[in-house]
């Protein structure tokens, strides 16, 4: 197979950037009255943002929440035992998972960088008369 598994989901995450980019930026540019430099700052702060707390979330900083979250989820359901034993171990699993599975993040940061050059230079460049 010449194509993996990572490498269709980083096309797909490709794809995606730029149709979600053509949806929001059309109505903004034919529709409002903002100028360039606003409109590529909500891409901007959206992809970055984005790419920044998937990093922070990889991390394992929000593990405790999750793992709070789950024991919560399965004191409701009746007859179900809890999943994981303590907080240690919810974590390394998902440590374990973490380095198992990929993170596709370059999409996304060259749609941020790319957003922000663009942010800039219209931000600087004199207004179209």
């Amino acid at each position: 197979m010449l194509i993996t598994e990572k490498t269709k989901k980083e096309i797909l995450c490709y794809l995606f950037g730029i149709i979600a980019f053509v949806v929001y930026f059309l109505p903004m540019y034919f529709f409002s009255s903002w100028n360039l430099s606003d409109i590529f700052l909500i891409p901007t702060i959206v992809f970055l943002s984005y790419d920044a707390l998937r990093f922070i979330g990889r991390t394992g900083v929000f593990d405790l929440f999750a793992f709070q979250f789950a024991n919560w989820l399965s004191s409701w359901r009746k007859g179900d035992p809890l999943k994981y034993k303590d907080a240690y171990e919810y974590k390394e699993q998902k440590r374990e998972s973490r380095e198992e599975k990929g993170w596709i993040w370059l999409p996304w940061l060259i749609y941020g960088m790319v957003c922000l050059f663009f942010c800039l230079l219209f931000a600087f460049l004199p207004p179209a008369v």
